[in-house]
């Protein structure tokens, strides 16, 4: 095989990123690349080794956010030429219908355990005071602790734990149910699947104001927070979302299929697995 023709690609930055560095001391015409993402970006969060080893040898680093992307560029200034980004990106399996029913529903989705903040989303729904349905898809080792603290709501929020749920059972969901709000209150997220997930519906969504979030959570696709918002902050901004309506459905998609949309994003991002 000819090296000039083999590409060495690496979804993680971890030790993949690691071995197709050394791939490249023997097929030195051979491309190497990698994506970073969070936990495999930031050195502050996790220890990172051979961290600067990689990003000196590896031939092109493509950041899933322009929040990593700054981060590598600033901490790794040599490398700035070869630092890029390219958004993830889901497919279009639908539209969210629009046959609302009397309770709001609310759905967010995600592993269980303290940086998702899940007790944070019940601190907030317990100030609301609209019948609502909170439906959370997803598991994890806090999931017990979870569902205790969750009977501290009052009756007018109904909360559904659903545990594991397969992919497509939660697209089929989001295909066939009304949702009026996606709700993600991380404190660390890069740019979450899950509310490219939801926008691809044109569900409007709220996300934490942290890492990679502004750049899907907006004017255009719902409501922003700081992460030091207090709960009684977040509520209230719920409570104007629901009275005033002002997030368009149509123009949530349209910010999908501008940013991250699959079949846009990874044919852009075909064009840079290319030795040109």
């Amino acid at each position: 095989i000819d090296p000039s023709n083999i590409v060495f690609y690496s979804y993680w930055m971890y030790h993949w990123a690691f071995i197709i560095s050394q791939l490249k001391n023997s097929y030195k015409s051979s491309l190497t690349i990698s994506r970073a993402h969070l936990y495999d970006t930031y050195h502050y969060l996790r220890f990172l080794p051979w961290a600067a080893y990689k990003v000196k040898k590896i031939d092109k680093i493509i950041c899933i956010s322009n929040h990593a992307n700054k981060y590598l560029s600033k901490n790794h200034i040599k490398a700035n030429d070869k630092i890029i980004t390219s958004h993830l990106g889901v497919k279009h399996f639908g539209i969210n219908p629009m046959n609302k029913v009397k309770k709001k529903i609310f759905v967010s989705c995600s592993t269980i355990r303290e940086d998702k903040r899940l007790d944070f989303i019940i601190d907030v729904l317990a100030i609301l005071k609209q019948d609502i349905k909170w439906i959370h898809f997803g598991d994890g080792k806090d999931l017990k602790k979870i569902m205790k603290y969750a009977k501290k709501l009052p009756n007018n929020v109904e909360a559904c734990f659903m545990g594991y749920t397969a992919n497509n059972k939660i697209l089929e969901f989001y295909k066939n149910n009304h949702i009026d709000l996606f709700i993600n209150l991380s404190s660390r997220e890069g740019i979450p699947v899950s509310i490219m997930e939801a926008i691809s519906f044109g569900i409007p969504v709220m996300g934490t104001n942290v890492f990679g979030t502004p750049e899907i959570v907006n004017n255009k696709t719902g409501i922003l927070i700081n992460i030091n918002n207090t709960s009684e902050e977040v509520a209230e901004k719920i409570n104007n979302f629901l009275t005033s309506d002002n997030i368009d459905r149509q123009q949530v998609l349209n910010f999908y299929n501008e940013n991250f949309n699959a079949d846009k994003v990874y044919n852009d991002f075909s064009k840079i697995l290319t030795l040109q």
